[in-house]
């Protein structure tokens, strides 16, 4: 592995963690930016198969359903070959919507099977396969939802990485 392939690996790892942060602020535009204008997504048969940009706005209309979700990326193995990559992501999502009184608690976990390729200096999807491993629901009572987390651009990390850039 060279050098070039470590940091091919680490822009890739910052592309799919983009990815979380727009399902959990439920910014479509960080997550357009995960895909090449071209890139297509595929959550299964009867799910979802189609652009990028359609996945990531019928995602979030969904998302916005919601009254708090976690995603969290844990193994991740990416295999990189000049300019282009295929990574296999491992998922587990919480994901907290209140219907009829209740909390209803839906933990998620699957695995994103994606091509990337490098165009114009930049790592982006050309194709994500999401599949669902196994999920389950539980009502709960009562939950705690974080008041200063908004699910917006308002949240907090938003200011921080401005600052940062300023």
């Amino acid at each position: 592995m060279t050098l070039d392939d470590v940091i091919a690996q680490q822009e890739i790892r910052n592309v799919l963690l983009r990815y979380f942060r727009a399902m959990d602020r439920v910014d479509n535009e960080i997550g357009y930016s995960i895909f090449h204008d071209d890139g297509v997504g595929d959550y299964g048969p009867g799910i979802f198969s189609g652009p990028g940009r359609e996945l990531i706005e019928w995602l979030n209309v969904y998302n916005r359903t919601l009254i708090a979700s976690h995603h969290q990326m844990s193994n991740s193995m990416i295999e990189v070959n000049g300019d282009r990559a295929a990574s296999e992501t491992y998922v587990n999502a919480t994901l907290i919507r209140q219907e009829a009184g209740d909390y209803i608690v839906r933990i998620v976990y699957g695995r994103y099977i994606d091509k990337l390729s490098k165009r114009d200096r930049r790592w982006a999807i050309d194709s994500r396969f999401y599949r669902r491993d196994f999920f389950y629901e539980q009502k709960v009572a009562d939950i705690t939802i974080g008041e200063s987390s908004p699910r917006t651009a308002g949240d907090p990390s938003y200011a921080v990485f401005a600052e940062l850039r300023s």
